[in-house]
């Protein structure tokens, strides 16, 4: 076999890679439910509003025994599979956090670390959750750290145990649904998949729009119904081994949101959001939390109840006024309204001063109107002051120079150019098919469509990317739509790359001619709350909810449909 360099990193390939294995690293599996919305402490604010303290709630409404499987594999027999570092460790840390915190009892966990995290041991783990340990209303909880691989053609991940060697020994998802499937046929309450590693996105869904609170009356309501979630630290791009104090990035956020959380309970669509959130702002990959498909879910939510959460006391009664603070900060606002106008209009009056085709007259008359909206003044600020004593010295100014002879005109009006059409563009060079020119277009002469050469440049969801779109006008022209998903992989040309922008490790394969900035690119077909986006860096079609805003771009076209 020729050799292959491996880093150490975390990645989902598919299996043309297969002979020359490239370490790919899975972490967490949670068999769990979620459904409510949150964000870390630096954006939105998790908020749980409840009367009950964790020991309360378990006693009188999370009765159901918490099962968890644990897995963590640092060393891998064969050679195709590099050792990693921080798995075993990332296992120890749930473990250690589940018992401390969370109402999991020693005796209903197990962990398997290494060589005893063989595919045969985790599927007897599997069937004896199944045949003997698991009740009526119960909840799972399964942990895994290792090796994964995921498989293009038929969107199936894998979990790579410490004795595999190659694909057919591989322990691949279908198993595990099925093994959530047999718990649902146990009537196991709530079921969430937490999974580092490739998992089929043919077998999860959207969740729908989530709550931004949680109280006790939306608990009761929602640890009712069973769940079957899942949570993967990234979609299909590389995924980070190493991290911070000694865990992957992922496992570092997952544990301090899980270790920081002071509220009764937090739920697993709450701990979903908030993870996203820091490891999509510290790493170049973005969690993702979503329901699996055809094994019972009821869109309940799985709490984690934390046996350290005290009742909260009833409030000191007493009113306080803040209406003197208040109006003072209105007045404030007010004035500061009104500065922001005759900035802007400082702005204007400038520019017109600086034309050379407008007259003195008009200049002064400019200055003049500028002047009269300046009588009140700012109590909160001495700005207004040097634009009144500017405005006054332009007037001065212009009304000392010389009246300019008058331009004879014809009798009918004068009409500025029209901008509605654009002229003809000058070539500035060709890359096979396609064709830029000197005013931002390019032209695929195969399929006919006018392209902008560069798209927007930073991150951006679906509804703004449409707006761009429309209010696009590169070239004189007003058409510019969304791409389709088709008309995006048209343009798509796996023998020409440049590297992105946003990661200078990988590339965008496209025509030189059209800059795209990062790999994902929205296109205009939806469906629900679903966009597609096009990978310019794989060549392949994903559908994510239209709010996501991490790395797409948006590159407006025009003509075709």
């Amino acid at each position: 076999m020729k050799a292959v360099q491996l880093r150490y990193f975390k990645f989902c390939h598919s299996l043309e890679y297969a002979k020359t294995v490239v370490p790919l690293v899975s972490i967490m599996l949670l068999i769990l439910s979620a459904s409510a919305i949150a964000d870390d402490n630096r954006g939105s604010v998790i908020r749980i509003r409840s009367q009950y303290d964790g020991a309360a709630l378990r006693k009188e409404y999370a009765r159901g025994t918490n099962h968890a499987l644990v897995i963590g594999i640092d060393n891998y027999t064969h050679r195709n599979h590099p050792d990693l570092k921080n798995a075993v460790n990332d296992a120890q840390a749930v473990v250690n956090l589940l018992q401390k915190k969370y109402f999991f009892e020693p005796a209903n966990i197990v962990f398997l670390k290494n060589e005893r995290a063989t595919k045969e041991r985790i599927m007897q783990e599997f069937r004896d959750l199944v045949k003997t340990k698991v009740q009526k209303g119960d909840n799972i909880f399964i942990y895994y750290a290792g090796h994964g691989w995921y498989d293009e053609t038929w969107d199936i991940g894998y979990w790579i145990t410490s004795e595999a060697s190659d694909p057919s020994t591989y322990l691949e998802n279908t198993m595990i649904t099925k093994f959530i499937a047999a718990l649902d046929r146990r009537e196991a309450r709530h079921v969430l998949l937490v999974s580092d590693s490739c998992f089929s996105g043919a077998l999860t869904r959207a969740h729908d729009a989530v709550e931004t609170d949680i109280d006790d009356r939306v608990f009761k309501e929602k640890y009712k119904k069973p769940s079957r979630s899942v949570i993967t630290s990234g979609g299909l791009e590389p995924v980070a081994d190493g991290g911070k104090n000694g865990h992957s990035i992922f496992a570092y956020y997952f544990l301090k949101i899980m270790e920081q959380n002071a509220y009764p309970y937090l739920s697993g669509k709450q701990l979903g959001v908030a993870v996203e959130e820091l490891v999509s702002r510290n790493s170049n990959q973005t969690p993702e939390h979503r329901y699996i498909h055809g094994v019972g879910d009821e869109k309940g939510q799985f709490f984690f109840i934390n046996q350290h959460s005290v009742k909260i006391s009833t409030p000191k009664q007493g009113d306080v006024s803040f209406d003197d603070i208040l109006k003072q900060g209105k007045l404030k606002q007010s004035w500061s309204e009104w500065q922001q106008k005759r900035n802007k209009e400082y702005q204007q009056v400038k520019a017109i001063d600086e034309n050379k085709y407008i007259s003195a007259q008009e200049k002064a008359e400019a200055w003049r109107r500028f002047k009269s909206v300046l009588e009140n003044d700012n109590p909160f600020s001495q700005d207004d002051d040097k634009m009144r004593a500017y405005a006054a010295k332009r007037v001065s100014h212009w009304q000392n120079i010389k009246v300019e002879k008058p331009i004879k005109t014809e009798t009918t009006e004068l009409k500025p150019p029209a901008i509605g059409a654009a002229t003809k563009a000058k070539e500035i060079n060709r890359d096979g098919r396609f064709i830029a020119y000197k005013n931002g277009t390019v032209k695929d002469t195969k399929s006919g469509l006018i392209w902008a050469a560069k798209d927007n440049g930073e991150d951006i969801d679906w509804k703004d990317a449409k707006k761009y779109c429309e209010n696009y006008k590169a070239g004189g022209y007003t058409d510019w739509r969304l791409p389709t998903i088709d008309e995006l992989e048209g343009i798509y040309d796996s023998n020409s790359s440049y590297a992105m922008d946003c990661n200078n490790d990988y590339k965008i394969h496209t025509t030189k001619s059209i800059h795209i900035s990062c790999w994902r690119v929205w296109s205009s077909d939806i469906r629900g709350s679903e966009a597609a986006y096009f990978d310019f860096y794989r060549g392949s079609r994903i559908w994510y909810r239209q709010s996501y805003s991490v790395y797409p771009r948006v590159l407006p076209v025009r003509g075709g449909k």
